[in-house]
C-alpha cells in the first residue's frame, strides 16, 4: 500500500532483475566456473576411484604372459632349442647360479653357505662351541702394513694370530671374505663386533670378483681395537657381517641362518 504523505514516483519502466529499487532484491550472481578437474597420479590427490581388482588380475597375466615368452627366447639364445626343435624348458635361476655375487663368511671349513644350517649346528654355534676359520685375531700391526692379503698373505697372517686377549694391548680383527657368486662384487662392507654389548670394533669396505677370480676371496683388517674395555666380559662373541648392495645381510646375525654373518669365541684374561 502506497504512503499518501510520501508517495513514491512513477518508474518510467519496469524494474529490471538485479535493479536494486526491484521489490524483491538483486538478481543472484552469476555462477562461478567450475574448477578444472585434478589430474590422476597413482596414490596422489586425483586417484579417488575405486580399484578394478578383475582388471588388476588381467594385467598381471598379461605381464607374466611377457616375461615368460621373454624367458623362454633367452633359455633358448642361451642354449638352444629343446628336444626335437621345442621351446626350451626355462629352469629357475637362483643366486647361486644365477648372475650375482654370493657373499659368504664361513662358519666352519667347507661351508659353501647353505642355510638355514640344521637346529643342531646353530645351537652349537649359539653357544659358542664352533669358531669361524674365518675370523682372525693378531697383535696390532704397524700402520703400514696392507689392509687386504690374498692368498700369498695368508700363512704370515697365520704366524700372529692369538687365541686370548689380554687388557691393555691392542689387536687387529681381519676378516676373510668370499665371493661365490658369478658376479663381482662391489662395495662389500665388512663390519665387526664383540659381545654381550655388541661394541662396534669397526668397518672396513673392499671389492671382490667373481668366483672365477684371482681376487674372488680377500682377508681384510677391518678394526683395530684395545682390549678389556668397560662392557667387555671375560668370554665374548665376535661378529662379522660382510653385504653389499646387491647382496645385503638378513640382519638376524645368526650364522645358522645367514651366510652374510659368523661368529668367534673371544677369550680375555684378567678380566
Amino acid at each position: 500500500m502506497t504512503d499518501p504523505l510520501h508517495p513514491r514516483p512513477p518508474r518510467p519502466n519496469p524494474p529490471t532483475p538485479g535493479d536494486p529499487l526491484d521489490p524483491i532484491g538483486p538478481a543472484p550472481r552469476p555462477p562461478r566456473p567450475g574448477l578444472p578437474p585434478i589430474p590422476w597420479t597413482p596414490f596422489g590427490p586425483g586417484d579417488n576411484h575405486a580399484p578394478d581388482p578383475q582388471g588388476i588380475v588381467d594385467d598381471a597375466a598379461k605381464i607374466r604372459a611377457i616375461l615368460g615368452k621373454a624367458a623362454v627366447g633367452l633359455t633358448g639364445m642361451r642354449h638352444g632349442p629343446g628336444r626335437d626343435g621345442t621351446p626350451p624348458v626355462v629352469v629357475e635361476s637362483t643366486r647361486a647360479v644365477g648372475l650375482w655375487p654370493w657373499i659368504l663368511i664361513r662358519q666352519q671349513t667347507g661351508d659353501i653357505g647353505e642355510r638355514p644350517l640344521d637346529q643342531q649346528a646353530i645351537t652349537v654355534i649359539g653357544y659358542g662351541e664352533r669358531n669361524s676359520p674365518d675370523i682372525l685375531l693378531t697383535t696390532a700391526g704397524p700402520a703400514t702394513e696392507p689392509t687386504e692379503i690374498g692368498r700369498d698373505g695368508m700363512a704370515a697372517l697365520t704366524v700372529r694370530a692369538v687365541y686370548e686377549i689380554h687388557p691393555g694391548f691392542s689387536y687387529d680383527a681381519w676378516v676373510h671374505v668370499w665371493n661365490l657368486g658369478r658376479s663381482p662384487a662391489s662395495g662389500v662392507r665388512v663390519r665387526v663386533f664383540l659381545g654381550p654389548t655388541n661394541r662396534f670394533l669397526g668397518g672396513r669396505q673392499l671389492d671382490l670378483g667373481d668366483r672365477l677370480a684371482v681376487d674372488s676371496h680377500r682377508v681384510v683388517k677391518v678394526a683395530t681395537f684395545a682390549a678389556g674395555l668397560p662392557g667387555d666380559n671375560a668370554i665374548g662373541m665376535m661378529t662379522a657381517v660382510a653385504e653389499c648392495l646387491s647382496d645385503p645381510a638378513e640382519g638376524d646375525r645368526n650364522p645358522g641362518m645367514d651366510r652374510h654373518c659368523a661368529h668367534r669365541q673371544i677369550y680375555t684374561s684378567g678380566i
